[in-house]
């Protein structure tokens, strides 16, 4: 054998890290979202970043946190789709792949109506149901002028009835409000043709008169015996009529007949 050395060999091995970080956003309550990462935040009020974790195989080995950079020009007084862009770079200068969340500010407040004149309100049957209109503020559109007004009574029929407004504004939110109406009747029944307490030497014609375009209804009996309206009576005697309407008004006419000539 000669007895030469071996010669030695080196093997340079750089290991290094080539795999980005990874984004994940989080939803309400905390936890990775699970679909949908979109987020919905009333105008007016604050927005509040849900925000995002980032993941890498090397960093999170070693301890080291890394930075999450959030960009977003949101504005919370302005309706609208806008969008939030979250970034990362491990301590390797890797980059992860932005991820962005939809934010959309939303108005779903109804607008607020106010009524003129009172609630509940009463009218007389028969009278004409006047309209006292309303306000309406909303809180993103501001005053607005447009509103509808449904169920309003006629004034010519008994009944509580629910005048309806309603307003809707430029978010589809609709706003309403109920005025209660009573339409009552504390009227007396009118009746035609013979006044309490007259003699009448000729026959006479009873006459029950509703109030004129309204359905009231009116029932009168004599002595006793429903009648029906006119009425004519031609006999000797005294007479008491009771009228009484659908509203329970009652009225009592005593009248008398005596056609026979004096001697």
């Amino acid at each position: 054998m000669a007895g030469n050395p071996a010669v030695t060999l080196s093997r340079y091995v750089r290991v290094v890290d080539t795999t980005a970080p990874t984004i994940t956003l989080l939803c309400e309550g905390g936890n990775p979202c699970s679909g949908d990462s979109s987020q919905t935040v009333e105008v007016f009020t604050s927005y509040e970043e849900l925000g995002a974790i980032v993941t890498d195989r090397y960093d999170d080995h070693h301890g080291v946190i890394i930075n999450l950079v959030i960009n977003h020009n949101i504005n919370v007084n302005k309706l609208g789709e806008y969008y939030v862009t979250y970034n990362a770079m491990d301590s390797n200068g890797n980059r992860a792949d932005p991820v962005v969340r939809r934010v959309y500010v939303k108005d779903t407040t109804p607008p607020e109506i106010t009524l003129f004149g009172e609630s509940p309100m009463t009218i007389e049957r028969g009278l004409e149901y006047v309209e006292y209109g309303a306000t309406v503020i909303d809180n993103y559109d501001g005053p607005m002028t447009r509103y509808s007004v449904l169920n309003a009574p006629s004034g010519m029929s008994l009944g509580t009835f629910e005048v309806i407004y309603r307003a809707v504004d430029s978010s589809g939110n609709i706003g309403e409000k109920i005025r209660i109406v009573n339409v009552v009747d504390t009227i007396l029944p009118v009746v035609l043709g013979v006044e309490d307490g007259k003699y009448y030497k000729e026959p006479v014609s009873i006459y029950l008169v509703p109030t004129l375009g309204t359905d009231e209804v009116l029932t009168g009996w004599l002595n006793g015996i429903q009648i029906e309206s006119p009425h004519y009576v031609d006999k000797e005697g005294e007479y008491d009529l009771l009228v009484r309407d659908d509203a329970g008004n009652e009225v009592n006419i005593w009248f008398a007949i005596d056609t026979t000539p004096p001697e």
